[in-house]
């Protein structure tokens, strides 16, 4: 690595460090914040804050989160399938 030479990890440098805008944000651009319960999700803004369930939330709470968080406009990143499982149970409601 001190000499440079190809097949070895490169050394860090100046050029590595991202803008200072963008710095320790998730890829969306939204802050990363992790979430337990209702109240955890109440203290987020919507504008600039988004929600990752914690891996200890059981599936009924993690499915009340997700229904509160849509309607309180928050951005969930790690959802799962259940987003997915809760949009087609309403198309089929809505078919009959």
């Amino acid at each position: 690595m001190r000499k440079q030479v190809s097949g070895v990890p490169r050394i860090v440098k100046i050029g590595y460090r991202g803008p200072k805008k963008a710095r320790g944000l998730h890829p969306s651009g939204y802050t990363d914040n992790i979430v337990f319960n209702i109240n955890d999700l109440a203290k987020l803004d919507s504008t600039k804050d988004a929600a990752r369930l914690a891996h200890t939330v059981g599936r009924r709470k993690r499915m009340e989160l997700i229904s509160k968080a849509e309607s309180m406009h928050i951005k969930i990143l790690n959802p799962g399938n259940l987003s997915t499982k809760k949009a087609k149970e309403e198309k089929n409601e809505e078919k009959p």
